[in-house]
């Protein structure tokens, strides 16, 4: 299922040159991700890639107004509600001999899933009719994301 994630964001859904209308096999992965990302909600992984393939399909305008047909922020929300830390064990050598301390930091796929959510929500306010509902939703979600990945520099930009 990640893999097949993976592999969609790699593709490009271009608008249809005659009618400026969003790509028929695009709007079906939009459709697919969608569904699995409310199927695996738990999983960080399938969040981290459905979260990818979202940002990849935001790029166009076509794009964006099929995804406001969806429930694309509740996707956000619960991907960005199942962010995870991890917490290493390291020693550290002192004049006094060896300490022990604790890091924690977030996991790959939280910091990715941070990542797109701040690229979905930055695309989707490129068209006026979704500054709303960006302004509303996206500005907690871009502030948890960015207090959630302190150290990663692309979310904090």
């Amino acid at each position: 299922l990640c893999f097949a994630l993976m592999n969609l964001a790699k593709l490009s859904w271009p608008e249809r040159e005659d009618t400026g209308e969003a790509n028929v096999v695009g709007v079906e992965a939009l459709k697919w991700v969608m569904r699995i990302m409310a199927l695996y909600k738990t999983s960080e992984a399938v969040s981290c890639y459905g979260m990818t393939v979202l940002a990849e399909l935001t790029d166009n305008f076509a794009m964006r107004r099929e995804i406001m047909k969806e429930d694309w922020v509740a996707r956000v929300i619960v991907a960005m509600s199942n962010l995870q830390k991890l917490t290493h064990e390291i020693m550290i050598k002192t004049d006094n001999g060896k300490e022990k301390k604790l890091v924690t930091e977030p996991t790959r796929h939280a910091i990715e899933v941070c990542l797109q959510c701040c690229k979905i929500f930055a695309q989707m306010a490129c068209d006026s009719t979704n500054r709303q509902t960006v302004a509303d939703d996206g500005i907690s979600m871009v502030m948890k994301a960015m207090n959630f990945c302190p150290e990663e520099e692309t979310v904090q930009l």
